[in-house]
C-alpha cells in the first residue's frame, strides 16, 4: 500500500478544521483555556496551540479532549 500524496497546505487545513471544533465544544462548555488544560492535564497555550492547529496532536490528545469536555470523538472527526 502506498503513502498518499498529501501536501502539508490540506495537513495545516484539516489541524486547523479540528481545532475549531475544539474550541467551539470549549465555549460552548462555557471554560477558559485553562480549565481545559487542567482538565486533560497541560497548560494552556498547549491548549490554544490545538485549538489554533499550530501544533501536531496526535490522536491521544483528541481523546483527551473528548474525555475531559464529555463528547463522543467521533463528533470533531466528520
Amino acid at each position: 500500500m502506498s503513502t498518499p500524496n498529501i501536501s502539508e497546505e490540506y495537513i495545516h487545513q484539516q489541524r486547523v478544521a479540528l481545532g475549531a471544533k475544539l474550541k467551539a465544544i470549549r465555549l460552548e462548555r462555557g471554560l477558559t483555556l485553562e480549565q481545559v488544560g487542567e482538565l486533560i492535564g497541560t497548560g494552556k497555550s498547549t491548549v490554544s496551540k490545538i485549538e489554533a492547529g499550530t501544533w501536531n496532536a496526535s490522536i491521544s490528545w483528541f481523546i483527551l479532549f473528548a474525555h475531559a469536555l464529555e463528547f463522543d470523538i467521533s463528533f470533531i472527526l466528520k
